[in-house]
């Protein structure tokens, strides 16, 4: 970056434009001021004022974004994930990484020389259509928790690195024992009326979901089976219609099958 040009577009940054033009606003306000006297000086103070209220709020929001890249040794901890809206920042120990590696093109790839920031290619949400180009957040995720699962070593639960106290209350509506696929009824395709993931978990496996989400209720809960299920392939076969006295099933279980059914609903 020699020029001030190339440190503009190197940031990317409105406000880094601002706070320029606050600079070159007030050496001309400063030039103006001792030729013009006191009543231009009063005249002007608002819109300098202004000017500087745009240049620090300029100077915040640069503040509050994941850190620049670095040399590496320049820092042996980088705080990552700053923008996560459930879970506290993680403390990366960058210092250990490297040199047990021995290779930073590990997690810096493309870098064409330099060592870049990861927000520099992973800044963007994650995106369906661009999966060759993750978030920042997945992009952590999948580099840490898959390195860490290849190798048995380091965590690759959320609280590990997480802090628990920002993480909400998540919890599963029924009973997770025999669930073998959570995307069978909460994936794009589906059972109607079944929350649906988001998109940023479409790559989730039935582990990693039940790390956050527990069973708010069991089995027992819920209204038992007062027959077995042999031979009944169907069970909307009679309790979608109430057939010989069977109960109607809900509004909100029309398109179900026996396998989330039985989820809940127990043979007595």
């Amino acid at each position: 970056m020699n020029t001030l040009v190339d440190f503009i577009t190197h940031t990317k940054g409105l406000e880094y434009l601002i706070a320029i033009a606050f600079l070159i606003s007030f050496i001309i306000f400063w030039q103006m001021l001792h030729r013009q006297g006191v009543r231009f000086w009063v005249t002007i103070l608002p819109i300098v004022a202004l000017v500087l209220v745009f240049g620090i709020l300029g100077l915040r929001i640069n503040s509050q974004r994941p850190s620049e890249g670095v040399a590496v040794g320049e820092s042996p901890f980088l705080t990552t994930s700053v923008l996560a809206e459930w879970y506290g920042p993680a403390s990366f120990d960058h210092s250990s990484h490297p040199d047990h590696q021995g290779d930073c093109g590990l997690c810096h790839h493309y870098s064409q020389g330099r060592i870049p920031s990861c927000s520099e290619c992973h800044g963007k949400p994650f995106d369906a259509a661009e999966l060759k180009m993750p978030g920042l957040t997945h992009a952590y995720h999948l580099r840490c928790i898959g390195c860490h699962m290849e190798n048995q070593a380091g965590p690759t639960n959320c609280v590990e690195c997480h802090t628990q106290a920002e993480i909400p209350p998540l919890s599963a509506v029924h009973p997770l024992t025999g669930v073998t696929n959570c995307l069978s009824c909460h994936g794009e395709n589906g059972i109607p009326g079944v929350t649906r993931v988001p998109a940023d978990h479409l790559q989730a496996t039935n582990g990693v979901c039940q790390l956050c989400h527990k069973p708010r209720v069991e089995a027992k809960d819920f209204a038992g089976l007062p027959h077995t299920l042999a031979g009944r392939e169907g069970c909307l076969m009679c309790h979608g219609a109430g057939i010989a006295g069977a109960s109607k099933v809900l509004e909100n279980h029309t398109g179900r099958t026996n396998e989330t059914c039985t989820l809940c609903h127990k043979p007595l």
